[in-house]
């Protein structure tokens, strides 16, 4: 009994209806909207850019003086956006925004894989250690 109960848990874990990935090795997080157009699914992408262009944007720092006025996330700690995910670097507590060696501790893509014939986005937000890449685990999730 313990073997099959093992082997269902494995099978849940591996696939959401309608979308198909192999067991990932590293925290991986999905959310799924169903009955969504794919232009209501744009713009939920866009809400959700938009979020993380705002943890990275230029601010005043609250006590200028003579090392800087403005706190500012260098080139390298920039996330990258394309039209199906934002990768950037996270903090421990997986949260997008870490601007520093330090602070960076994983990578996280956050993408988003839209069903057509299912109407159905899935928001994925799947974390590695800083030195691997998320991404071809990304690119194998696929709709039936």
């Amino acid at each position: 009994m313990k073997y099959w109960s093992s082997l269902l848990f494995l099978l849940i874990a591996c696939s959401l209806p309608w979308l198909v990935y192999d067991l990932p090795p590293h925290p991986l997080l999905v959310d799924s909207t169903e009955g969504i157009s794919a232009e209501d699914a744009r713009i939920l992408q866009e809400q959700t850019i938009t979020g993380i262009r705002a943890a990275y944007a230029n601010e005043l720092s609250p006590y200028p003086g003579q090392l800087s006025n403005e706190l500012e996330c260098s080139a390298e700690f920039q996330p990258v956006i394309t039209d199906e995910y934002v990768l950037a670097y996270s903090t421990i507590s997986k949260g997008v925004g870490a601007c520093t060696h330090d602070t960076a501790k994983y990578r996280t893509l956050i993408g988003w894989k839209y069903c057509e014939e299912l109407k159905t986005l899935y928001a994925i937000q799947y974390h590695t250690p800083k030195n691997e890449s998320p991404i071809p685990f990304f690119e194998s999730m696929r709709c039936p």
